[in-house]
């Protein structure tokens, strides 16, 4: 199994890899060395864990073993998705963006997972069609999947700009507690099932 939705090739990861420098310092906002190694950190470890499951695969493979994946190993009882923003960002279809959450859903539900999918927006600059678009799917997908859903992670304060580094589209320190409540409001349901 890989973290990553079928269809993504080690190409494309290692091209979006190699933007991450210009995303964090110039995109993203990042103003100290510490915001960069922060996210750089947890891209490097998502990357670890994609490419530990994949030689792990192989291995097994190689010796005509059986492979668990770290899904069906640790069956994890809730899984928080929030994930999309940056294939809307990048303009990348919806029918895509929707296609990979699905992907990551079903394996995660086939492992026996609750999964919480929290939705993100877009900044109106992209068009109304394909905000719609974009928001609408994170609801069909909850709809299909039956999955809890928190459709905006900033909804109580997208519009106010002190919650907001420099890009004005990534939350500073101060939105984390309102991120966190955000979240919680669909997780502590989970919890009680």
């Amino acid at each position: 199994m890989s973290f990553f939705p079928r269809g993504y090739t080690r190409h494309m990861f290692e091209q979006a890899f190699r933007n991450i420098d210009d995303v964090l310092r110039k995109e993203a906002g990042c103003t100290t060395e510490l915001d960069y190694t922060e996210q750089t950190s947890w891209l490097l470890f998502l990357k670890y864990l994609d490419n530990l499951e994949q030689e792990r695969a192989t291995e097994a493979e190689l010796n005509n073993k059986k492979y668990t994946p770290l899904l069906d190993k640790h069956r994890p009882a809730i899984v928080v998705l929030e994930l999309g923003g940056n294939d809307g960002l990048r303009g990348l279809p919806v029918t895509q963006m929707r296609s990979n959450l699905s992907a990551i859903i079903n394996e995660s539900q086939t492992a026996g997972a609750r999964v919480l999918l929290v939705g993100v927006r877009l900044p109106p600059n992209y068009g109304e069609v394909y905000t719609g678009a974009f928001e609408a799917a994170y609801r069909e997908l909850a709809k299909t999947h039956r999955v809890a859903l928190v459709p905006f992670i900033l909804e109580d304060f997208a519009g106010n700009p002190e919650y907001f580094q420099a890009d004005r589209l990534h939350p500073n320190e101060q939105a984390q507690q309102l991120m966190l409540d955000r979240v919680w409001s669909g997780l502590k349901p989970l919890l009680h099932r």
